[in-house]
């Protein structure tokens, strides 16, 4: 997937869901500084792309090298932002090892979230508020 997306690059520099696919698909293959500036490349051409994704990989970069406090409450506050369960838990479990106390806050307000969504989200939702649940108590 990467290839692709670097030869899209040619003709499509422009889009952020280029850089942005990029970008986790270098963070997949373990090349997090690549990824990272494709995230933030992604980032600067669209704010909102990957409804907060993004954020998720730069928080978990941010953690596993630098540990900026200043960078990782920015992240976290752009994670609350998008404010989706599934974005919130994806956070909380990345910030889990490193700061329970900030993972845990995460993880409650993504099952607050899914518990006042419109009943028919839910369903989408529902593995996510399942998972917070779990991590939540523990297992």
């Amino acid at each position: 997937a990467v290839n692709s997306f670097e030869k899209c690059l040619d003709k499509m520099n422009e889009y952020a869901d280029i850089h942005f696919g990029l970008g986790k698909g270098l963070y997949l293959l373990g090349r997090n500084e690549e990824g990272t500036e494709e995230m933030q490349k992604a980032l600067n051409i669209n704010p909102k792309i990957g409804y907060g994704e993004p954020y998720i990989y730069l928080l978990e970069n941010q953690l596993a090298n630098e540990n900026n406090g200043e960078k990782i409450n920015n992240y976290i506050q752009k994670i609350r932002q998008f404010g989706t369960p599934e974005i919130l838990y994806k956070g909380g479990i990345k910030l889990y090892k490193y700061d329970q106390i900030k993972a845990k806050e995460l993880l409650q307000e993504g099952l607050n979230t899914y518990q006042v969504i419109p009943r028919n989200f839910r369903k989408v939702h529902r593995r996510w508020a399942f998972l917070t649940r779990l991590k939540l108590l523990g297992k």
